[in-house]
């Protein structure tokens, strides 16, 4: 099975509130809003890297915690660590510049705390080709300090029109 350009990441992510109490409503959204807009920004930055030629652990470790890991379709288990995560965007990534991809949100961003979650899909062509590669998967993000990247990942591959 062939891997999308886009394995180990997808989704721009768009937020919702989950509040416990109408007491915390207004710091919910607040904190929703923030992790929308880091989790905007590290997939902006993923897709400028790719459409640069930049694959494997440079995207891996700027995405990724390093303790990370990913369910893959057909895969007998998950992937642990940025070294096996970053291998296999390697053998998966098209090099060379100009792949473009196109991250969607197919779900809501579920959002509590210091976690967030939803599901998106990728889609990405090399330069001169007309069909697309799909994946779609579903991110959870995890704040540490001031950072979000992704803790936990599930993928789906090959397309899905």
């Amino acid at each position: 099975m062939k891997l999308c350009c886009k394995t180990l990441v997808c989704g721009l992510l768009s937020a919702v509130a989950i509040c416990a109490a109408p007491a915390q409503a207004a710091p919910a959204k607040s904190g929703a809003a923030a992790a929308q807009r880091a989790i905007d920004a590290k997939f902006a930055e993923l897709a400028r890297r790719m459409a640069r030629g930049e694959t494997g652990l440079r995207i891996v470790t700027a995405l990724y915690w390093p303790d990370a890991s990913a369910g893959v379709e057909g895969m007998p288990k998950p992937l642990v660590g940025l070294a096996e995560l970053g291998g296999l965007m390697q053998a998966s990534v098209p090099t060379g510049t100009g792949i473009v991809c196109k991250f969607t949100q197919s779900g809501k961003l579920v959002f509590s705390g210091n976690f967030a979650s939803a599901f998106g899909t990728a889609s990405c062509r090399k330069p001169g080709s007309d069909k697309p590669e799909i994946s779609r998967s579903l991110h959870v993000w995890e704040k540490r300090g001031n950072q979000w990247k992704i803790v936990r990942e599930q993928l789906a591959l090959g397309a899905y029109d």
